[in-house]
C-alpha cells in the first residue's frame, strides 16, 4: 500500500510539473507572437502637398524592427488579402478616408515578400488611383490642410500562407495640404 501511495504521489507531482512547464511555454510563445506583430512598422513621408487621385507627394514604407524575417503579401495583391488606406483629418476634425480604387478581379496568385531584420521596404502607392469615401467631395476640386496617416492591414491569409504577418498598423501623422482634382494629372 505504501508503494502504491508513493507511486501515486510521484505521478501526480510529475504530471503537475509537466503541465506547469507546458503552460509557461505557451505563454512565452504568445508573448513573442504579440511582439512580432507589434514590430512591423508603417512609416509615411510626405511633401507639403499631396495630390489625389494619383497620390503624389507621398512615400510609404514598411519596416521590420525585429531580429526575425517577417513575411508579407506583395503590395499589388490580386487576392485582396491586404489593404493600404489613408485617413486625413482637417482642422475642423472632419475625417476623410482615402482608399485605392480596387478592380473587381481577384485570384489566387498572390506572391509573398520577406522583410529581413531591420530592413525597410517601400510600398508602391502609385499602382492605382485613390478616391475619398465622401462622394460629394469626389465631384469637386478641393484643397485643404490637415493631418494624414497611413494604415496597413492584412485581414486573412491562405492556409499555405499561415506564416505571413497578419494584423493592422498605423503610421505617424504628417501635416500636409491635400489637393484633389476630379481628373487625374490635372494641375
Amino acid at each position: 500500500m505504501k508503494l502504491f501511495l508513493y507511486l501515486f504521489t510521484v505521478t501526480v507531482f510529475t504530471v503537475s510539473c509537466n503541465f506547469q512547464n507546458n503552460t509557461e511555454k505557451n505563454q512565452n510563445t504568445s508573448v513573442s507572437d504579440t511582439s512580432k506583430t507589434a514590430a512591423l512598422e508603417i512609416i509615411i513621408e510626405a511633401n507639403n502637398m499631396v495630390t489625389l487621385p494619383q497620390l503624389e507627394g507621398i512615400e510609404v514604407f514598411l519596416q521590420n524592427n525585429t531580429e526575425q524575417t517577417i513575411k508579407i503579401w506583395e503590395t499589388a495583391n490580386p487576392s485582396g488579402l491586404l489593404e493600404v488606406y489613408f485617413l486625413f483629418e482637417n482642422d475642423k476634425n472632419e475625417k476623410l478616408r482615402i482608399d485605392p480604387i480596387v478592380l473587381n478581379w481577384k485570384s489566387d496568385f498572390s506572391k509573398g515578400l520577406e522583410i529581413k531584420p531591420d530592413q525597410k521596404i517601400k510600398l508602391n502607392t502609385q499602382i492605382t488611383h485613390w478616391y475619398c469615401n465622401n462622394s460629394e467631395l469626389e465631384k469637386t476640386d478641393f484643397t485643404m490642410d490637415g493631418k494624414l496617416k497611413a494604415y496597413y492591414s492584412v485581414k486573412e491569409t491562405f492556409k499555405e500562407g499561415s506564416d505571413f504577418w497578419k494584423g493592422e498598423i498605423s503610421s505617424n501623422e504628417v501635416q500636409v495640404e491635400l489637393k484633389h482634382s476630379k481628373f487625374a494629372d490635372k494641375d
